[in-house]
């Protein structure tokens, strides 16, 4: 995000307006995307298909025709946002409301699979509930909610969840997730530009913490779309880089297809 001047935060994480939680935004998502496909040799006529045409080469040479693209990519939301943990060293935490939300836009966007009910299943039990962790962790700031085993009932669904993110998870309060990711714990680093050695300009940039999970959707603007399968084998497995700061190690994500 720009600079606010507001506060000592200078640059602050993207929020989604209806929830206030950190999201990516399309214009980021989307480009980071086309990047990385570029990058790694999709190619071009694929590209403006899936993308539409560059307007930059449209404005520079007046070559080419402006042509909207066919994949339409959805803003990518939280969904796991990491806590320190007393007895391991971090794990992953959602909530009721966001776990209801991706199951909700799931079943909107067709899913004719399971996944929506296990997440449903998930959602509605007692905060707490975990699989694949250490039980009796509350996190190293001292939450009000402790994991414990989630109940047999709902076994099944989180471990469907689990394998889907590929370790364990737990169910917190909407409360204690909505702190978890507020601008008071969310970490600040100090960024410095020298000029010849010297500091000519101190900020302080907010993060997004290492091992959090968000979702998105790429949707195809009509049916039998080629080049998706192309693009998705692309960004799959992969490291990509959202956002800038590249060159300090920032942005780097890794991409998964369910």
């Amino acid at each position: 995000q720009p600079r606010t001047g507001i506060g000592i935060i200078d640059r602050m994480v993207q929020r989604d307006p209806a929830t206030g939680l950190p999201c990516v935004h399309t214009s980021s998502l989307k480009g980071a995307i086309k990047q990385h496909a570029d990058l790694h040799g999709l190619d071009a006529d694929t590209q403006k298909l899936l993308f539409g045409s560059d307007a930059g080469v449209n404005k520079a040479g007046g070559g080419g025709d402006t042509r909207q693209g066919q994949l339409a990519v959805l803003p990518a939301k939280l969904l796991f946002h990491p806590a320190q943990g007393e007895k391991q060293p971090y794990f992953l935490v959602s909530c009721p409301s966001v776990l209801n939300e991706w199951a909700r836009e799931l079943e909107l966007l067709g899913a004719r699979d399971e996944l929506p009910g296990h997440i449903r299943r998930v959602a509605g039990a007692e905060p707490g509930s975990m699989t694949g962790l250490v039980a009796g962790d509350t996190g190293r700031d001292g939450g009000t909610v402790q994991t414990k085993n989630c109940p047999d009932a709902v076994k099944l669904s989180f471990d469907a969840v689990a394998e889907l993110l590929g370790e364990g998870f737990a169910v917190f309060t909407d409360a204690e997730f909505i702190e978890l990711t507020d601008d008071f714990n969310l970490p600040v680093v100090a960024r410095n530009s020298l000029d010849d050695g010297q500091s000519q300009n101190l900020w302080y940039e907010q993060l997004v913490p290492r091992c959090s999970v968000f979702w998105t959707a790429l949707l195809p603007l009509r049916q039998n779309l080629k080049g998706v399968d192309e693009l998705t084998g692309t960004v799959t497995g992969k490291l990509c880089q959202v956002g800038a700061n590249a060159s300090v190690g920032m942005g780097q994500v890794e991409f998964k297809s369910f």
